[in-house]
């Protein structure tokens, strides 16, 4: 999920205004004009409103997903346990010993790139 939103961080921080601007031309949003400027109008198509048994047709696909679930319900035993297996992994980490033998070979680039996106979950998952 994390992930999810970095990547649509990353692709919203990629997108020029050119291509809002397109997409907008592409939904036949109008732009707002100054004084001065002409606006020419362009011709209007009337649309039928949709008979009365639509109306149902149409509430049932907007609500398709009212009653699915989004979240569980934790009690406070699964609570208990999720924090107490955190706080075992912690304890576990401080017996770690770093002994250096022997030199390691030189990293990669994506030997780099890897540790800092394992970097990130980490420092994510205590924050």
């Amino acid at each position: 999920m994390l992930d999810a939103m970095w990547m649509a961080s990353k692709a919203w921080n990629n997108v020029t205004e050119k291509t809002i601007e397109n997409c907008f031309k592409k939904c036949r949003f109008e732009r707002q004009y100054q004084e001065g400027e002409e606006r020419v109008e362009e011709d209007c198509v009337a649309v039928d409103t949709p008979p009365s048994g639509d109306d149902k047709l149409l509430n049932d696909e907007a609500n398709f997903d009212d009653d699915l679930g989004i979240c569980g319900e934790l009690s406070d035993a699964d609570i208990i346990a999720s924090v107490s297996k955190d706080t075992d992994e912690d304890a576990g980490e401080d017996n770690v010993d770093c002994e250096v033998d022997a030199p390691d070979p030189e990293p990669t680039l994506r030997d780099a790139r890897c540790a800092v996106i394992t970097l990130r979950r980490f420092l994510q998952k205590k924050l």
